[in-house]
């Protein structure tokens, strides 16, 4: 592994319309790089991010590296702003939310 693309923890907010596809696209590359993913999935559709989540301790991965937070727009905002997330990872179909456009 390369040390350079150790980033520590990162997040990632995923869309409503294809939560599933997202968590997957998002959590392979920071999951090999040795990084711990935190996923805000949409307020619409958390439900397949929290059962996918579940799959990750299942395989093997420590609990607490794959971690799910839902909620809405203002978690994603709270997230964006925390000083121990290194890297956001944000998915919208016009560019970032008002909530939490001035963040990253």
């Amino acid at each position: 592994m390369r040390a350079d693309l150790f980033i520590s923890v990162c997040a990632a907010i995923n869309p409503f319309n294809a939560p599933v596809a997202s968590f997957i696209l998002k959590a392979a590359p920071c999951l090999a790089t040795g990084n711990v993913l935190i996923v805000k999935p949409s307020e619409k559709s958390p439900l397949g991010s929290l059962a996918i989540a579940t799959l990750f301790e299942e395989a093997g991965f420590p609990k607490g590296v794959v971690q799910v937070l839902s909620g809405d727009g203002t978690t994603g905002a709270l997230l964006a702003k925390h000083m121990r997330i290194r890297k956001v990872c944000h998915t919208a179909p016009l560019g970032p939310s008002p909530s939490y456009a001035g963040c990253c």
